[in-house]
């Protein structure tokens, strides 16, 4: 009867190793495929989160975009971004400043007071871990005189 007895439990001791052998095999599975999702998930997208000031834009100040994550400043030019005057059909020349998560876009000269632009930021340009713009983003923005001018 003794013998039966080990038999037995060694039996049991045996599947129940080889029981928590599988499910070791299973969770380390889970686990290789969490590492695979993780892997493979696809990387946001770079937002303009805001443009200060908003949907108005100050006589000789600058323009402040907002963007989701720190910003490449060699992926930006003024091919890139553009700030349009429809009464002439043109470009506004400007220079830009790209500082981590901003970019500041100075006009170059005097805005026409009451008058509409389009700024329009190509889909292109990339954050610092070279992923792209969402979309091209395009604005309408309205030139106001500064409040501290008056």
């Amino acid at each position: 009867m003794d013998t039966l007895k080990k038999n037995i439990l060694t039996t049991s001791l045996i599947f129940s190793l080889f029981l928590l052998f599988i499910s070791a095999c299973d969770e380390e599975k889970g686990l290789a495929k969490d590492i695979a999702n993780v892997r493979e998930k696809p990387q946001e997208l770079v937002r303009v989160e805001k443009v200060l000031p908003s949907k108005k834009i100050y006589q000789n100040r600058d323009i402040t975009v907002k963007f989701s994550s720190p910003m490449n400043p060699d992926s930006f030019s003024t091919l890139k971004v553009t700030l349009h005057d429809p009464l002439t059909n043109s470009d506004v020349e400007i220079e830009l400043n790209v500082q981590d998560e901003n970019l500041k876009i100075l006009p170059i000269k005097t805005l026409r007071l009451n008058q509409n632009y389009t700024l329009l930021i190509d889909g292109n340009v990339k954050n610092m871990a070279g992923i792209s713009l969402e979309k091209t983003y395009i604005t309408s923005l309205y030139c106001v005189p500064h409040p501290l001018n008056h």
